[in-house]
């Protein structure tokens, strides 16, 4: 049940750097009047702070950020990673 529930939890962050990417993008494209709604800012802002650190180890390696980020890509790479580890150390230890 634990394990279920962690896996569940990494899934809806992944869900919320996709969310946050896509209407990044939109919001960039567009000047649509609806990306300026508080909770698109805020699914926007969240985003951007979860991929920070990947952000900030790419710009670290010298990796160049324009023109396109690959941060959520890294991000996301590294919550499967640990999702990974989590879930099947609480599948170990029911």
């Amino acid at each position: 049940m634990l394990a279920f529930l962690a896996n569940l939890a990494f899934d809806v962050v992944e869900l919320v750097i996709f969310a946050g990417v896509i209407l990044l993008m939109v919001s960039q494209a567009t000047r649509a009047r609806w990306t300026k709604h508080p909770l698109v800012r805020g699914l926007i802002l969240v985003t951007r702070a979860l991929c920070a650190p990947a952000r900030m180890l790419m710009k670290r390696l010298g990796l160049p950020l324009a023109p396109l980020d690959f941060s959520p890509m890294v991000t996301v790479l590294a919550l499967r990673l640990i999702q990974g580890l989590v879930v099947g150390l609480l599948r170990l230890f029911p």
